[in-house]
């Protein structure tokens, strides 16, 4: 709580200098229009945008950059976790191998203020692993969401789309958001104990049609394995882009304003889409399923909220996002037990309780009708039919470097 408060006194001061600004958002939407309605050289000028909020104000703000179309390249983007979620500042600080259950707030300030990363023909010169006390810019692969409602038909997601029971215990929980974390574990215990089941039709396009998590998902729903064939697999590590902080073109120094163009511009024509129209059926080399579930949830990031590890392995910034299968199969005594291990560390891949497959697209049509089944970074969604892929566009987020988790502990390796 104190550092809370000393972070709104600092923020308050932000206008007395000359090297910052701080807007204040008043109402749902507000960010989108702020962004999307700023003056370009506004945005240009500084070094980052940091939104200290929690993960809803974030989207607002990815949303207003990219519905713009005369940047000639994106400003960082930087996070400090200010909402009861905060699950893209967890993701940022668990990469970076710091510690996102206790003082996640200080190690979010701490990331923000390192010193860049030095270039790579200076680093045979330091003793101190690349990696470690140096900002980088990860570029960050967004959700690409089309959806058959008017208002939202296409929009971004930064963290999740949720359906189900994640996205009822999120949305009836607002009521007792002053409690902070503790409303999610609540509600998800109440709506467990209810037994409730929703249900959908699911395709999505798996990164790898043959590998460990393919095999237990039709395990799971005890359908035959397909014959091999030619499987999509990921094409693109996640990249991480050097000397690329100073973000406004007026900071970035002649030799490497270049780079940022190439690396973090905003293409004039969108690439080739896996997503196929709303009306049209799936490719046939998409997976179906139909039925029953508790829930579905489609996450980009290793963390759904801080206290929880959602998926250790999941690296910040990687091009594919994660499909867990809450199936009606599951037991209350299951759902408990998984929220148990998350909360200690564990994520989906610890366990076997809930099959989890990496993909690349995916489409839910949900039969069951309720304004509490759609979620998207936490914010309703109002649809009938969601489908999404990873954007091939990226964001510029300041991060710390990679750090490699152990296998079964999850502590960070530094390699020291």
């Amino acid at each position: 709580t104190r550092t809370y408060k000393e972070l709104v006194n600092f923020c308050s001061k932000l206008n007395e200098y000359s090297w910052c600004s701080k807007a204040r958002i008043e109402y749902a939407g507000h960010a989108v229009e702020l962004v999307s309605q700023s003056p370009k050289e506004e945005l240009l000028k500084y070094r980052a945008l940091v939104a200290v909020s929690g993960d809803g104000l974030l989207q607002e703000i990815v949303n207003g950059l990219f519905a713009r179309t005369d940047l000639p390249s994106l400003p960082n983007i930087g996070v400090l976790p200010a909402g009861s979620g905060n699950a893209v500042s967890a993701s940022v600080c668990f990469n970076s191998g710091l510690q996102t259950t206790k003082s996640l707030l200080k190690n979010a300030c701490l990331l923000m203020a390192l010193p860049p990363q030095p270039p790579v023909a200076l680093a045979p010169l330091s003793s101190i692993p690349r990696h470690i006390f140096r900002l980088k810019v990860t570029p960050y692969h967004p959700i690409l969401l089309q959806t058959d409602s008017k208002a939202s038909a296409q929009d971004l997601a930064m963290l999740s789309v949720t359906w189900g029971l994640i996205s009822e215990c999120d949305l009836r929980s607002e009521v007792i958001r002053c409690l902070g974390e503790v409303r999610f574990s609540l509600t998800y215990a109440y709506f467990i104990l209810k037994k409730q089941n929703y249900r959908c039709s699911l395709s999505f396009l798996p990164v790898d049609e043959y590998g460990e998590d393919m095999r237990r998902f039709y395990k799971h729903f005890e359908q035959p394995v397909p014959r091999k064939r030619a499987s999509l697999r990921c094409t693109s590590a996640p990249r991480v882009i050097e000397h690329t902080i100073y973000g406004g073109s007026s900071h970035v120094p002649d030799d490497q304003k270049k780079e940022c163009r190439d690396n973090f511009s905003v293409p004039q024509a969108d690439g080739a889409s896996l997503l196929p129209p709303l009306e049209e059926p799936v490719p046939p080399n998409w997976v179906t399923i139909s039925g029953d579930f508790w829930g579905i949830q489609i996450v980009n990031t290793s963390h759904l909220v801080s206290n929880c590890v959602f998926c250790a392995e999941k690296q910040f910034g990687s091009d594919f996002m994660l499909i867990q299968f809450m199936s009606s199969r599951l037991s209350s005594q299951d759902l408990l037990d998984m929220i148990n291990m998350s909360s200690k560390g564990h994520g989906c891949y610890c366990h076997e309780i809930c099959p989890t497959v990496a993909v690349k697209a995916f489409r839910i049509t949900s039969e069951t009708t309720s304004p509490y089944i759609w979620t998207k970074d936490g914010e309703r969604l109002d649809a009938k039919t969601v489908q999404g892929e990873v954007w091939d566009r990226t964001l510029p987020f300041l991060s710390g470097g990679h750090v490699e988790r152990q296998m079964y502990t999850h502590f960070p390796d530094f390699g020291c």
